[in-house]
């Protein structure tokens, strides 16, 4: 596998360029063996400290399960960037994140990071690639994160169906807990700042369309770190975190998170938009490991 380091790269000036460009599909079916390598990888802490504000997180000496996803951002951006890879993220939905965090991870701490493209599958609906990202420190896995993304293809798509069914969340009557907030334009702006993610599906009414959205949406980590306000999960401990991005949430919306605690001390969530009866976000988040 060839293993490129992440040096002076520009991820914002990237994703715009990226934007310019048509992903090579074709090259997704059997990607080239690339990695991204970051070392002496290191939490910025002003923009820690914005994140935590951001999101209304407690001060913590540990990052919250999120964060080190935004640290990696950078990465796969350059991974998407490849000339043999070219992953125009206007194309691609975020499905979802499986995070594991091994240990907790002190804001100071010296890290290593790795990503790469993990797998690529045909789906009902197109393509589907999942990249693997993992933190190192002192050569023990700290943190890992696999993140699936999907491209809609008529070409590139399995007609039947017959590739892996996606986790299915148990649905509820009744919930133990009920928070509303409201998405704002601010909201994305700020976002963006703190994460480096200036996809502009998120920031401009003509990207959006273009990308066949009728309105901007907000990011879906956004929703993300403010759902992890509520469920009040204690990052200094061993954590299992998996969520699903069901449908998008336009900016100047309201949304209502429905928590329901169960075994395990693990928490389900389910995150709705105005009055769609269907959540745009599914999670469950657990001291134990989850079976998908």
């Amino acid at each position: 596998m060839e293993t490129i380091n992440l040096y002076n790269f520009n991820s914002t000036i990237k994703m715009l360029s990226l934007m310019r460009k048509k992903s090579d599909l074709k090259n997704l079916l059997s990607p080239p063996p690339i990695r991204i390598y970051a070392n002496h990888l290191n939490v910025p802490p002003k923009i820690f400290d914005k994140y935590l504000r951001l999101f209304d997180l407690p001060s913590s000496d540990f990052l919250p399960i999120s964060y080190p996803f935004i640290l990696t951002m950078p990465m796969q951006i350059q991974l998407f960037a490849h000339p043999s890879i070219l992953i125009n993220p206007l194309g691609f939905l975020h499905v979802s994140n499986n995070m594991t965090l091994y240990k907790p991870i002190p804001k100071d701490e010296k890290m290593e990071a790795y990503c790469h493209i993990d797998l690529t599958r045909l789906v009902k609906k197109g393509l589907e690639i999942t990249v693997k990202i993992l933190i190192n420190s002192n050569s023990e896995p700290i943190w890992e994160c696999h993140s699936t993304y999907l491209k809609f293809s008529k070409k590139y798509r399995d007609e039947e169906g017959n590739g892996k069914k996606q986790f299915s969340f148990e649905s509820y009557d009744k919930y133990d807990e009920e928070h509303h907030w409201y998405v704002s334009r601010k909201d994305a702006f700020s976002y963006a700042r703190v994460s480096g993610d200036y996809n502009l599906i998120h920031l401009s009414s003509i990207f959006a369309r273009i990308a066949g959205l009728p309105k901007p949406i907000i990011h879906g980590m956004w929703s993300i770190g403010k759902c992890l306000h509520y469920l009040s999960i204690d990052s200094s401990n061993t954590l299992y975190f998996y969520h699903v991005f069901k449908g998008p949430i336009p900016l100047n919306s309201s949304c209502k998170l429905c928590i329901k605690n169960t075994q395990n001390d693990a928490k389900r969530f389910d995150l709705f938009v105005e009055n769609n009866p269907r959540p745009c976000i599914q999670g469950i988040i657990s001291a134990s490991p989850i079976e998908l």
